[in-house]
């Protein structure tokens, strides 16, 4: 038995020694805080600034945008009470609520919007995602430094703002409730400076009041809140790095919610305690082995066919995922536009493997070598991986690095395969094949595969402007199925997302998207959690 494998089995021993809470926890705990969890500290806390899932959940409970998600997915207005998109799919107008209040106290005008969306395309504010506003007219002048305001964004009234697009793009909506796109009040910034990520406040439920590093964040409720004070007076993600402890801390009440590591999901899942507290999602992700797409051999689309058809994802699926995953066909997750049931992929097939191999005089002695981020389950995963590329004749070898160094080599090109996921932005299909299979000749964005062909690109540029969502629809899934038939990618699987909350946490609601999430809505039922009546 390998050495991480005992630690794993003595590490669920240990927890499955630890009291369980029952009915109600030992230790002291606010009933008016719901606790939540961090494995690690946020980078930044300004929306204009945030890049990374963690950020983007946490400013969902400080920051609004124009529009949000609802929880099935659709678009519905969030500061936005109603909004019109021109004929032509370039001009958007939104009717901002009435009497909407900053975290401060201050109403929200048509001037908030403005400066927000300046705010993040001007050069000095360095943001990270301007690619979220960069289809509005002037964006690109704005960026270069040419510009001081936004050509195509007009204050009506204080109620009113139009948006101009330099030309039409289908999923502009979406990119509208991303993190960058967040309103925030100018007065806090001007007062902070680039520390706002520090004092972040905006006119979300709650509102940041302590951040002590590597211990906890405290928020508590905005009684401003456009929809109502939040049900609990405030919220708290502790710093646990280790997921035992965090594990340990949720038996004992410390904790509500919490996300739950593949080690332990099937003791959760068939414990009677636990096994109806478990909520789930689909998740909007695909998680792939890329090549090198520019380098001989697997500029050859025939071996990259082959390496496809030599992986059984359904059984990794079925048993090593525990059924935390669902197969992928092709590049688009269920529950995004585009997807489609019927795309056939590449279903597990080692005699074909072997004869497309064949028949592309593929150099046996040749060693591939998989590149992936450090982290014990990772490579737990590309070892099995490696091992179906194995039983066909291919020699593998196996590489981890630090995220850092690992991002450096996909830029430079220097690996044969990598694993990786891609999780979605937003939810339009469009998310998940531009940034992935456009071509980039940088390997920026997604495409450090350096894929190209000129019909995919033809079409995903057509699909951008479509404003008609169901022809975007029909565009999306023919660009997938040249994608899959051009095999850039071995798409593997879909992970979906499960979490566990205590039994005195009540309207709980798993979202599909990272920033979906507000937690106002929670309660505490207090007779469940001091266990008086």
């Amino acid at each position: 038995m390998k050495i991480s494998a005992l630690i794993s089995a003595l590490c669920i021993f240990l927890f499955l020694t630890v009291p369980s809470c029952g009915k109600a926890p030992g230790p002291k705990r606010d009933p008016d805080t719901i606790y939540y969890s961090l494995s690690d500290n946020p980078t930044v806390l300004d929306p204009a600034l945030v890049k990374d899932v963690a950020g983007g959940e946490l400013v969902a409970k400080m920051f609004n945008g124009l529009v949000r998600y609802s929880l099935d997915g659709h678009i519905e207005g969030d500061l936005a009470e109603s909004w019109e998109v021109s004929e032509d799919g370039t001009i958007y107008t939104f009717r901002l609520r009435s009497g909407v209040r900053f975290a401060n106290g201050r109403v929200l005008t048509a001037e908030d919007v403005q400066y927000s969306f300046e705010r993040v395309l001007r050069p000095q504010t360095a943001a990270p995602r301007t690619w979220v506003l960069d289809k509005i007219l002037g964006a690109k002048e704005m960026l270069a430094g040419e510009a001081q305001t936004l050509k195509g964004l007009e204050v009506l009234d204080e109620g009113t703002v139009r948006i101009t697009l330099s030309e039409p793009f289908g999923p502009f909506l979406g990119l509208l409730i991303m993190p960058a796109a967040q309103i925030v009040p100018k007065e806090e910034v001007e007062k902070y400076g680039r520390a706002f990520s520090q004092h972040p406040l905006g006119t979300g439920p709650f509102r940041l009041t302590q951040f002590i590093h590597d211990e906890r964040l405290v928020f508590e409720a905005n009684p401003f809140y456009f929809e109502g004070p939040p049900k609990v007076k405030s919220i708290v993600y502790k710093i646990i790095k280790e997921p035992l402890s965090k594990l340990t801390e949720f038996k004992q009440g410390l904790l509500d919610i919490t996300d739950i590591p593949r080690a332990y999901f099937l003791k959760f899942r068939q414990d009677p305690e636990y096994k109806d507290l478990i909520a789930s999602v689909v998740g909007l992700n695909t998680y792939y082995l890329g090549f090198n797409c520019s380098e001989a051999p697997f500029d050859d689309v025939k071996i990259r066919r082959a390496f496809s058809y030599a992986i059984d994802r359904k059984k990794i699926v079925e048993t090593v995922l525990a059924g935390r995953t669902t197969a992928a066909k092709g590049p688009i997750p269920p529950g995004i536009s585009g997807y489609d049931p019927e795309l056939a992929g590449y279903d597990y097939d080692p005699a074909k493997a072997k004869r497309l191999l064949e028949e592309a005089g593929w150099p046996w002695e040749r060693r591939v070598r998989i590149i992936h981020p450090s982290g014990e389950d990772i490579a737990d995963i590309v070892e099995i991986l490696k091992s179906y590329l194995q039983a066909v004749g291919i020699k593998a070898e196996t590489l981890a690095r630090e995220r850092t160094t690992y991002k450096d080599m996909l830029r430079r090109g220097n690996f044969d395969l990598y694993y990786y996921s891609w999780w979605a932005d937003y939810l339009d299909g469009e998310n998940f094949l531009a940034p992935l299979f456009l071509t980039s000749e940088e390997r920026t964005g997604g495409n450090a595969t350096a894929y190209s062909n000129p019909e995919v690109d033809a079409l995903i540029r057509k699909a951008q402007r479509e404003p008609d969502a169901a022809r975007r629809v029909k565009l999306y899934q023919e660009i997938q199925r040249l994608v899959v038939a051009d095999a850039p990618r071995i798409f593997l699987w879909h992970r979906n997302i499960f979490t566990i909350h205590q039994p005195w946490i009540k309207d709980y609601r798993l979202y599909p998207i990272y920033n979906g999430d507000k937690s106002n809505l929670l309660w505490i039922d207090k007779a469940v959690l001091t266990g008086q009546p």
